[in-house]
C-alpha cells in the first residue's frame, strides 16, 4: 500500500467512525415510541385479567339489605297485629295460638325475602358484567388513542431518520469529493469546507503534503491550487479536479469501496 493509499484509508476510517458516532447520537434523540396512554392501558389490563370471578354475597348487597329491612319490618308489624287481634277476642289475654299465628305471619314476610333472592342474584351478576364491559371499553378507547399517538411518533421518527440518512450521504459525498480534489490538484480547503464535509485539517494537510511530494521537480513537477476565502468544495474546487491524475481517482474509488464495506 502506497503512502497516499494509507492516508486515504486512515482518513476514510476516521471520517466514517465520527459520522457513525454522530448518527448513533442522533438515534438516541429520535422521538420515543412509548405513548402517554401506556400506563393507563397497563392498569386497565391488570384490572381485567386479575378481576375476581363473580360471587354473590347477600350481606354486602345494598339491594338485599333494603329488601331485608322492609320484610322484617312488615313481618313484625303483621305479627303484632295478628297477636293483638287474637288478644282482643280473648279479653286481652294472649295465647299460644295467637303467638303461633303471629309467628306464621312474620315467617311469611321473611319468605318473601327468599323469593326475591334469584332476582337479587341476577341483578348483581348484571352489575358485575357491566363493570367488566366498562373496563373493556376503557381499554379499547385507550388502546385506540395509543395507536394513533404511536403512529404519529413513528412517522416523525421515520422522517427524522430519513433526514439523518440524507445528511450522512451528503456529507460523505462531499467528503469523498474533497479528497479527490486535494489528491488530484493540491487544492487547499477552507475551514468552512472542512466543517461541512467532516474532514480534519490533519488529513487535508497530509493529502496536500503527499500531493506536493509526488509532484515535486524530482517526481515530475506540479504546483498547488490555492483557494480564496473558502466556500463550498463541490463548486469552488470543481475546476481544479479536472486536471488530476488517474491514480488519485482510483484511490478515491477505493475509499468509496471502504465506506460501502463498513456500512
Amino acid at each position: 500500500m502506497t503512502q497516499q493509499e494509507q492516508i486515504l484509508k486512515t482518513g476514510s476510517e476516521g471520517a466514517y467512525g465520527s459520522t457513525m458516532e454522530a448518527l448513533r447520537r442522533a438515534e438516541t434523540s429520535l422521538p420515543d415510541l412509548t405513548t402517554s396512554y401506556d400506563g393507563e392501558i397497563r392498569s386497565l389490563y391488570e384490572k381485567i385479567v386479575n378481576r375476581p370471578a363473580f360471587r354473590y354475597e347477600a350481606e354486602s348487597d345494598p339491594l338485599y339489605g333494603m329488601y331485608r329491612d322492609r320484610y322484617v319490618r312488615e313481618g313484625s308489624l303483621a305479627m303484632r297485629d295478628t297477636i293483638g287481634r287474637s288478644a282482643a277476642l280473648t279479653g286481652g289475654y294472649s295465647s299460644s295460638y295467637a303467638q303461633s299465628v303471629g309467628q306464621q305471619q312474620y315467617d311469611a314476610y321473611l319468605q318473601k325475602l327468599g323469593d326475591v333472592m334469584p332476582e337479587l342474584y341476577g341483578a348483581a351478576y348484571k352489575r358485575w358484567q357491566a363493570e367488566g364491559e366498562a373496563l373493556s371499553d376503557q381499554l379499547g378507547r385507550a388502546t385506540a388513542l395509543a395507536q394513533d399517538e404511536y403512529g404519529r411518533k413513528r412517522d416523525k421518527r421515520s422522517l427524522a431518520a430519513e433526514i439523518e440518512k440524507k445528511d450522512y450521504d451528503r456529507r460523505w459525498a462531499s467528503y469523498q469529493s474533497l479528497i479527490s480534489v486535494i489528491a488530484q490538484s493540491g487544492y487547499q480547503p477552507s475551514d468552512q469546507e472542512l466543517t461541512e464535509t467532516g474532514m480534519s485539517r490533519e488529513l487535508a494537510d497530509a493529502l496536500l503534503k503527499e500531493f506536493q511530494r509526488t509532484r515535486s521537480p524530482v517526481g515530475g513537477g506540479g504546483g498547488v491550487f490555492r483557494t480564496g476565502t473558502g466556500g463550498h468544495s463541490s463548486k469552488s474546487a470543481a475546476s481544479a479536479a479536472s486536471s488530476g491524475s488517474k491514480e488519485a481517482v482510483k484511490l478515491s474509488e477505493r475509499s468509496n469501496s471502504e465506506k460501502t464495506r463498513r456500512r
